[in-house]
C-alpha cells in the first residue's frame, strides 16, 4: 500500500479496511487480521492501525471481542450504509471530472448508460 502524505495515515488504513469490507474480500464476522500483523503487512506502526482499528469501531464496521479479536461486524444495515457511503464517495469524484471535462448531466447519463454494458450485452463486472 502506497500512502499519500497529505492524508493521516491512519485515515487512509480505516479507508483500506472499509474498501475490503464492503468489496466483501471480509466477509461479515470474519476475524481480521491482528494489529501488530496488519502493521507489519503495510509497515506502519501497529499504533497507527490500532487507531484505524478504533475509528472503525466507533463507526461500527468493525466489533472488538475481548481476547479473540477483531471482527467485520454482522450488522447487515452497517455495512450496506458502508457500501452506499462509499459509492456515492466514488460517483462524486467520477461526476467533478465530468464536469471538468464538460459534460452536461445529460450526456454523463447517456455515456453511462451505454457502458454500463459491455460490447456483448453483458453488464459490466
Amino acid at each position: 500500500m502506497e500512502f499519500n502524505s497529505n492524508v493521516p495515515i491512519y485515515l487512509q488504513i480505516a479507508d483500506f479496511i472499509r474498501r475490503k469490507i464492503a468489496g466483501k474480500e471480509w466477509h461479515p464476522g470474519e476475524q481480521l487480521p491482528t494489529v501488530r500483523q496488519l502493521g507489519l503487512d503495510l509497515k506502519v506502526n501497529p499504533n497507527t492501525v490500532q487507531r484505524a482499528f478504533t475509528l472503525l469501531e466507533q463507526e461500527g464496521y468493525v466489533e472488538s471481542k475481548r481476547t479473540a479479536g477483531r471482527f467485520v461486524t454482522m450488522d447487515k444495515k452497517n455495512l450496506e450504509k458502508l457500501k452506499t457511503e462509499l459509492a456515492y464517495d466514488e460517483v462524486l469524484k467520477f461526476l467533478v471530472k465530468m464536469k471538468e471535462l464538460g459534460f452536461e448531466k445529460d450526456k454523463v447519463l447517456l455515456l453511462v448508460n451505454e457502458k454500463w454494458e459491455d460490447k456483448d450485452g453483458r453488464e459490466v463486472k
